[in-house]
């Protein structure tokens, strides 16, 4: 029996190819922006929604509610505003901004 064909051509088998996609996508998740600093997010200024900003149609880009008068809200450092119990889940994951990709600390990612 003579083979006709590299064994390698076949990415060590049926198996490997799903191997190496799989390790591709694993090494792809892990490169977004880290978790943002515990103490970032509890620093974030809180701010009280205004007639003002209501008349000019703000609403929390995460969740998509317009915001009330009175309602208080977390500003980042780009100056959106979102609910916090809208934008600390996400920032617990990523330190960037939704809406703008800028970092909580300051860099463009």
């Amino acid at each position: 029996g003579v083979l006709h064909s590299n064994p390698m051509d076949y990415a060590w088998g049926a198996n490997g190819l799903d191997a190496i996609i799989t390790q591709l996508l694993n090494q792809f998740e892990n490169t977004g922006p880290p978790p943002a600093d515990k103490e970032k997010i509890q620093a974030l200024p809180t701010i009280q929604i205004t007639q003002e900003h209501v008349d000019s149609g703000l609403e929390c880009p995460v969740c998509k509610e317009d915001y009330t008068v009175g309602e208080n809200v977390r500003q980042l450092p780009c100056n959106h505003l979102f609910h916090d119990g809208c934008i600390v889940p996400w920032l617990e994951q990523h330190d960037t901004c939704p809406v703008c990709r800028k970092s909580l600390s300051g860099q463009n990612t």
